[in-house]
């Protein structure tokens, strides 16, 4: 994700829009997926949410979650191990998988540029582009350059 992440104070405004009600989990769990750059599993999201008090359950946390991703605010990625990982960032753009730091990576969808798209995708409409590429640091310079 490139562009600004959303501040906190918007996160009220950004949940009664999609027609959330704002509880204190739901804008606990939104402030801590919506305000990073990360991928985030939901034992993630309940391990970090849990660190401080009040305790949200896991049940409350997968709920969550789920309501996020059915109301458009998160989309989800399956991670090379088959885990489901939470991302922010609802517009169209690719993932590099690291797969020595275990961690994915936004890229913009126009990197794509000059990719023949429409004629692969002719008769149909594109609804969604999920390409992750999966890769591993360099072990030489020259690989790097």
């Amino acid at each position: 994700m490139n562009g600004p992440l959303i501040s906190p104070d918007a996160l009220t405004g950004l949940l009664r829009s999609i027609g959330v009600n704002t509880t204190s989990p739901r804008l606990r769990i939104a402030e801590l997926i919506m305000t990073r750059r990360e991928h985030l599993s939901a034992e993630q999201v309940f391990t970090v949410i849990n660190q401080s008090r009040p305790r949200i359950s896991r049940a409350t946390v997968y709920n969550t979650l789920n309501l996020f991703v059915d109301r458009g605010l998160l989309q989800t990625v399956t991670s090379r191990a088959g885990v489901t990982l939470y991302d922010p960032n609802t517009e169209p753009h690719l993932h590099i998988h690291d797969i020595d730091s275990d961690t994915l990576h936004d890229i913009p969808l126009d990197m794509l540029q000059g990719f023949p798209l429409e004629r692969i995708a002719r008769g149909f409409k594109v609804e969604r582009i999920d390409l992750t590429l999966r890769v591993r640091r360099s072990e030489s310079p020259a690989e790097a350059a």
